[in-house]
């Protein structure tokens, strides 16, 4: 039941970030050719003025929306040279402890983003205030970005527990980057090495 629902949540967090990424492409690619081809403007918009500002909101909200689903496939870049030096129990402390910092760090940037969304949101006169071309209310930004990291703080919490119950080694990749990249690299290989050596009679000829 859990693995089907966590599997569901992922498919909704992949189509979301999805859609983030073709929107950002489509506004883009609009942008250009309206202002190559017609002068900046057609059917009454101007896509070179708001363009740009709407991108980088997208990019924004991707980045802020797919921290998490990153963090919980594990898929952050870490340096653990130092830390694989380590005997296995302190290693596992300090995987933790680097863990548990995260979870402080994504608490304090929740609730600052919260304290900036309710001065927006509960003062009237800046309640209107937005970006300068699409309006788009800073309360809305700020309360996204509160509760992006919320979320954060939440799966680095329940990998605290997968490292604790030895489900997972560390936050990070390390080397289990290398291992997939090994693993695609072989299996890349694999194919060319197969025919070309799958008839040694035609090698022959």
């Amino acid at each position: 039941m859990f693995r089907t629902l966590r599997s569901w949540v992922e498919w909704i967090e992949e189509s979301i970030m999805a859609y983030m990424l073709a929107a950002m492409t489509a506004v883009a690619f609009f942008a250009v050719i309206v202002r190559r081809f017609f002068g900046g403007e057609v059917w009454g918009l101007k896509p070179s003025i708001w363009g740009l500002e709407l991108t980088l909101y997208i990019f924004l909200f991707f980045i802020l929306f797919g921290m998490s689903y990153v963090l919980r496939k594990g898929v952050h870049i870490g340096i653990d040279v130092l830390v694989n030096l380590l005997p296995q129990p302190m290693r596992k402390a300090f995987n933790i402890l680097a863990t548990l910092l995260t979870v402080v760090y994504a608490l304090l940037l929740s609730r600052a983003g919260y304290q900036a969304f309710d001065k927006f949101w509960s003062i009237k006169v800046l309640r209107s205030k937005g970006s300068d071309e699409l309006a788009i209310p800073f309360f809305f930004t700020y309360g996204f970005l509160s509760l992006s990291f919320f979320v954060l703080a939440l799966t680095a919490s329940f990998a605290i527990w997968e490292i604790w119950t030895g489900r997972k080694e560390s936050l990070t990749a390390g080397h289990e980057a290398e291992e997939e990249v090994d693993q695609a690299v072989a299996s890349s290989a694999a194919p060319t090495i197969a025919s070309g050596t799958s008839n040694p009679a035609e090698r022959g000829a």
